[in-house]
């Protein structure tokens, strides 16, 4: 109930000197309506709520690899080129226990794109986030969730591009 020891303390001054934005994190309910996730919101230098940007989804997806972080994360490149990149966790994030990977047995590509699309609703209601252009990106089996978006969530996602998709 009391601090003990304070082991280090964080100087963010250089980075706030140097323009950067820290990441959001933040919080969304699963394509299930009860499952708490996890998602990261990555804004440009320059960011201006007033201003409507495009988003890019960076994905894995995979069983045991989350999306999202609590640790210090620098604000991802492709920021500084005027997008908006978000990052997400879906039900497939490893440390979350048995329950919510038993939720992709035998389902792989279906729960984790539907968890992906409730993460980018999630964030509808931000003015600055422009919702008819969002595209999805990844590599691997984050290649094979882009590519499975479009066609399972065309009122969510524009575009995608996938690097060495794991497909058949």
């Amino acid at each position: 109930g009391h601090q003990v020891a304070e082991i280090a303390t964080s100087d963010m001054s250089d980075f706030e000197q140097r323009g950067f934005r820290q990441v959001e994190l933040f919080t969304f309910t699963a394509a299930d309506g009860v499952t708490e996730l996890h998602g990261m919101l990555h804004r440009p230098s320059n960011f201006d709520p007033s201003q409507s940007y495009p988003v890019l989804v960076s994905v894995y997806g995979g069983p045991d690899s989350p999306g999202a972080r609590e640790t210090f994360t620098t604000p991802h490149r492709f920021t500084e080129y005027g997008f908006l990149v978000v990052t997400l966790d879906t039900r497939s994030a490893g440390g979350r226990g048995k329950e919510l990977l038993d939720a992709i047995y035998l389902k792989l590509g279906v729960v984790e794109v539907d968890d992906v699309a409730a993460g980018i609703r999630s964030l509808w209601d931000r003015p600055y986030l422009d919702q008819t252009r969002v595209g999805i990106f990844a590599t691997s089996y984050g290649g094979y969730l882009s590519v499975l978006a479009l066609p399972r969530h065309p009122e969510v996602f524009q575009a995608a591009s996938a690097s060495s998709p794991v497909t058949d």
